[in-house]
């Protein structure tokens, strides 16, 4: 993996900024391509969070990827409530970006499994 030290630099100052605006809750999740913190930005507490960043990293080409998403979650009996909490969802295109309770990374684009990979949360 070659170490581009401005991407680095940019991920760094990236979380920063974000963490100066409020209290940030985040997590990282490694999997065998990649690295993957997603940071809350919701108050602690709230059941659902709109307002969850997710910054990941290829380990093989060092690249950086940034993007906003929220908290998914099962629905209670009612199907209305929101019950368990499952994961996150973020939006690229039409590429869609899960990052799941159960350390799973899963990115598809129009229904094709691009990367399906378990992690492990640190």
């Amino acid at each position: 993996m070659r170490f581009d030290p401005v991407n680095v630099k940019s991920t760094i100052l990236l979380t920063i900024l974000c963490s100066l605006v409020h209290k940030v809750i985040a997590d990282t999740l490694t999997t065998p391509s990649f690295t993957v913190t997603v940071e809350s930005h919701c108050e602690e507490g709230e059941v659902t969070c709109n307002d969850v960043t997710y910054l990941g990293v290829s380990k093989k080409t060092g690249k950086p990827l940034a993007l906003k998403g929220k908290t998914i979650h099962s629905k209670c009996k009612d199907s209305i409530t929101p019950c368990r909490f499952v994961g996150y969802k973020f939006k690229s295109g039409t590429s869609i970006y899960q990052v799941l309770a159960d350390g799973t990374l899963e990115v598809t684009r129009n229904g094709k499994v691009l990367v399906h990979e378990q992690g492990e949360w640190r």
